[in-house]
């Protein structure tokens, strides 16, 4: 695979006003993690707790979360839908595992349940199925409760697969 992580923790170089730094994201943090506006083939992960609380600790192509749940700002929500804007308003939340410089292979997977979210189609995340090409098959959309009643979620590309053991 393609770990991000050396001895259960993972680094990440930022710059700010000319200044590098870097900030760490650690297996078992409590994380948030959604897709980056600004590099769309990229994650986010903003940490929950501890001395980087808020911050974005780190960016990868694909995030393993554990005990994952969904969260979707409703105000936002209606502002996005209203104004055609983009905004960070939906994230996963969990305990961070693992991140990757690529995308796994998901069919080894013991039947994952495929979940998304777009605003312009339901107001929460939702599960989904896809057609050949990729496309949301509509008549599949279903909303999903805030928590989920998987184990783990990977986080990639356009979708989130919940699924049970490792």
């Amino acid at each position: 695979m393609c770990s991000l992580l050396i001895d259960n923790a993972f680094s990440t170089s930022m710059m700010r006003k000319g200044v590098t730094f870097s900030r760490t994201t650690s297996r078992n943090d409590v994380v948030d993690c959604y897709r980056n506006l600004n590099r769309t083939d990229l994650f986010s992960i903003k940490q929950r707790k501890g001395e980087f609380k808020g911050l974005v600790t780190g960016y990868a192509r694909a995030i393993l979360i554990a005990e994952p749940s969904f969260h979707v700002g409703k105000s936002a929500n209606a502002r996005i839908k209203q104004t055609q804007s983009k905004e960070v308003h939906a994230y996963v939340r969990g305990s961070f595992f693992d991140a990757f410089t690529k995308e796994l292979d998901t069919t080894t997977l013991n039947q994952p349940l495929l979940v998304s979210y777009n605003p312009y189609l339901c107001d929460s995340f939702f599960t989904l199925e896809r057609d050949k090409f990729g496309k949301v098959i509509k008549e599949s959309i279903a909303p999903i409760g805030n928590r989920s009643p998987y184990n783990y979620a990977l986080i990639q590309g356009k979708d989130v697969h919940l699924f049970n053991s490792l």
